[in-house]
């Protein structure tokens, strides 16, 4: 029986131990997989109040490039630019992104404030698109 017990503390040990590793590598890709890239120009002012900001990122390429719009959720009431996930996918098909900022309903302001601030950054991107 002690020998049994031995033998089983023993392969738990060894099986420990190689776990260890692969759950370390696994973290590490998985941290490497959401790595945030930062933005080729960053809170670029749109409009006159401190909130209506965007975030840019230029996808590689010659000529035009499309560009991925990210307005974040929260009810027009909360959340932040910041939030957003996935930008290098769209960077490797040679897509621009841009992620706003507006003002928000928490802030003493009314519908349709923001979706008229939303609409403000489209209009100042489309402004700037040939620069």
């Amino acid at each position: 029986m002690r020998l049994l017990f031995i033998t089983a503390l023993a392969a738990l040990c060894f099986c420990s131990a190689t776990a260890a590793p692969q759950a370390e590598a696994k973290a590490q890709s998985k941290k490497a997989k959401h790595a945030v890239v930062a933005p080729t120009y960053a809170d670029v002012a749109y409009d006159i109040h401190e909130r209506t900001v965007l975030d840019f990122w230029q996808a590689e390429g010659d000529g035009p490039r499309p560009v991925k719009v990210y307005i974040h959720g929260g009810g027009w009431s909360q959340v932040d630019k910041k939030k957003q996930k996935g930008i290098e996918k769209f960077l490797e098909a040679e897509i621009s992104v841009t992620a706003i900022n507006y003002r928000l309903l928490n802030d003493g302001i009314t519908l349709p404030t923001p979706v008229h601030d939303a609409a403000r950054a489209i209009q100042f991107l489309r402004f700037k698109a040939k620069e």
